[in-house]
């Protein structure tokens, strides 16, 4: 069930910043990287939304065809499919910080390949979702929905394809990375809010907090937490 796609990541990360430098270079620039702010910003806070809390840790409840719809957003810039994403992840909350842990840290982690293989008694846990013949099929072809949808943006509009597409590729999986280096300390989730202004990660940064309870669907607890995750999650979740 577990599909290997840490070569992928890594591909794709380099990909993107090698993209990144040349739009840089030869785009038009302006509010273009507006543009393309907005598109990171909403990426990651639907993947933290929907991926991560509703279906790594059913978190909270919503209509099963809107948080599939959404699903695609995340798996159109890269980011693989649910069901990969519920295996990989559990493993790495029952062994955060530890060698087992899926979440690869350090150079090697940073630079290199950024996950580990998680234990094959996890695989069970995506066995629900599989059970489901579209998140089945977006599982086995999710690299081809991100090339589908850079190939229908290129047709579009080249500076729609480079700030909406290349620039939030590398930025979401750059965040992703920088993530993964300080939002643990060892002994399991740290908790650096300010970092939402600097590395958005749609409200991943107030993590200490979820490692110790997974299953709540709202990450921010102060006034001045940013958590657009948030956002999605009250906005399509069913009481």
């Amino acid at each position: 069930m577990f599909k290997n796609t840490t070569t992928t990541d890594m591909m794709v990360f380099y990909a993107g910043a090698i993209g990144t430098i040349l739009v840089a270079l030869y785009g038009p620039g302006g509010w273009w990287w507006a543009l393309a702010l907005a598109v990171h910003v909403t990426v990651i806070s639907i993947f933290s939304a929907i991926i991560h809390r509703y279906y790594c840790h059913d978190a909270f409840k919503a209509n099963p065809t809107v948080a599939f719809a959404l699903s695609l957003v995340s798996t159109a810039y890269f980011y693989s499919s649910a069901v990969q994403w519920r295996v990989m992840h559990l493993c790495h909350h029952a062994y955060s910080d530890t060698p087992k842990d899926t979440h690869t840290t350090g150079l090697k982690g940073f630079f290199g390949k950024g996950y580990t293989a998680p234990e094959a008694r996890f695989f069970k846990t995506g066995i629900r979702l599989m059970r489901d013949e579209k998140q089945a099929f977006v599982h086995e072809y999710a690299v081809l929905f991100g090339l589908g949808w850079g190939a229908l943006l290129l047709a579009i509009n080249v500076n729609l394809f480079m700030y909406a597409f290349i620039v939030p590729i590398f930025t979401n999986h750059l965040a992703n990375r920088v993530h993964k280096q300080f939002g643990h300390d060892g002994k399991g989730g740290s908790e650096h809010w300010w970092m939402e202004f600097i590395c958005p990660m749609g409200g991943e940064w107030l993590h200490r907090d979820h490692h110790i309870n997974a299953g709540r669907s709202i990450f921010s607890r102060k006034w001045y937490h940013f958590d657009p995750g948030s956002v999605i999650v009250r906005a399509i979740r069913q009481q």
